[in-house]
């Protein structure tokens, strides 16, 4: 199996926002995704389709595992290596931001916070979803994620990154913990991706095919 980077023109693959919603009938509490962009030119063509629903997978499970006013950064390190940070405020949105395992963690947290501010321009009751405003391969929804992503590309071009001394204070302390442990509590990783409906069966087959999976996860209060 192939890389699936080709190139670093583009680190950043995907930003989301995704609300928790709440559980029904004693199922298990869920989440949706409210609003996406992805821009996956620097991976290769036949992979982009199932990098999208890999990221988006990966997006929801990070959402699904944080509290509220905590920020997580989890890694995965196999043909396809990519970093998941998110941030959840107390209203139960989290921002997500996708990127390759270079890409500096002040950027990533400067960024999740202007997506969360996004958010919080909304009307109270558009966040009121009961499913994804978005599909697995779309752009769009709530809010126009686009220009930010743009902007994510470059970060050191963008002016409004002047404060990012003070960021790196607030994610300084990591603790390391294991991602399959903590995201899907002690269930295997690889079958609850079996079971997903975000994965179609080529997603699935690629990440059989794939080297084992060695994630890690960060998270700072």
């Amino acid at each position: 199996m192939g890389a699936f980077l080709k190139m670093t023109s583009s680190p950043v693959m995907y930003v989301a926002l995704i609300q928790d919603l709440p559980p029904a009938n004693g199922e298990e509490k869920t989440v949706a995704i409210v609003a996406a962009a992805h821009d996956v030119s620097s991976l290769s063509l036949v992979t982009r389709g199932s990098a999208k629903e890999i990221m988006r997978f990966s997006a929801r499970s990070v959402a699904l595992a944080l509290q509220p006013g905590n920020m997580i950064k989890a890694s995965a390190n196999n043909d396809f290596a990519y970093c998941v940070y998110g941030l959840k405020n107390s209203s139960g949105t989290t921002a997500i931001l996708v990127a390759n395992t270079s890409y500096a963690i002040r950027f990533a947290n400067h960024y999740l916070k202007e997506i969360l501010s996004l958010a919080m321009n909304l009307p109270p009751n558009k966040l009121n979803v009961s499913k994804d405003a978005v599909g697995p391969k779309e752009d769009g929804g709530l809010v126009d994620l686009v220009p930010l992503l743009k902007r994510a590309q470059r970060p050191e071009e963008n002016d409004q990154l002047s404060k990012l001394a003070k960021d790196i204070d607030e994610v300084r302390d990591m603790a390391y913990a294991n991602l399959e442990k903590i995201v899907e509590r002690g269930r295997s990783l690889d079958e609850v991706m079996k079971k997903s409906d975000d994965l179609s069966a080529a997603s699935k087959m690629f990440l059989k095919e794939a080297k084992k999976t060695n994630c890690r996860l960060c998270a700072v209060l």
